[in-house]
């Protein structure tokens, strides 16, 4: 067995001597993502079992303040792609809503659909009865 296949197999196996270890990102994930406690609980515990000063934990806290800012923020950064897409395809989005709004008109509303019947009656009866397909 050469050095790094010897490496390999140490890392791999590390799980016999700690369960505990962490082995790869992957496991890391799989244990993160049954863990239901935030990470501000997390460093508020370390730090109460810590001897180090106060001082030294402000930049983890720092890092966390900044992290929920961000996702506080993160409405309005989809808010405004989403006004960027729909001025970028403005003609479009405008020209399907007259559409659909005068489809619903003649559809759903009664006035809307006697007018559209009568328009029906007019053009069949400009045709003497008979439908042309051009």
């Amino acid at each position: 067995m050469n050095q790094r296949k010897s490496k390999a197999y140490i890392r791999d196996n590390l799980h016999r001597v700690d369960d505990l270890f962490v082995r790869s990102a992957a496991q890391a994930a799989k244990l993160a993502s049954g863990c239901t406690v935030s990470a501000r609980a997390l460093i508020m515990r370390a730090e109460a079992a810590s001897s180090l000063p106060a001082e030294s934990w402000s930049g983890f806290y720092n890092a966390l303040d900044k992290q929920e800012q961000r996702a506080g923020h993160a409405w309005q950064e989809k808010f405004r792609q989403m006004a960027q897409s729909v001025n970028r395809h403005r003609r479009i989005a405008v020209t399907s809503l007259i559409i659909a709004l005068v489809l619903a008109f003649f559809t759903l509303v009664p006035a809307g659909r006697a007018i559209a019947e009568s328009i029906f009656n007019y053009v069949i009866g400009v045709f003497d009865g008979q439908l042309e397909i051009s």
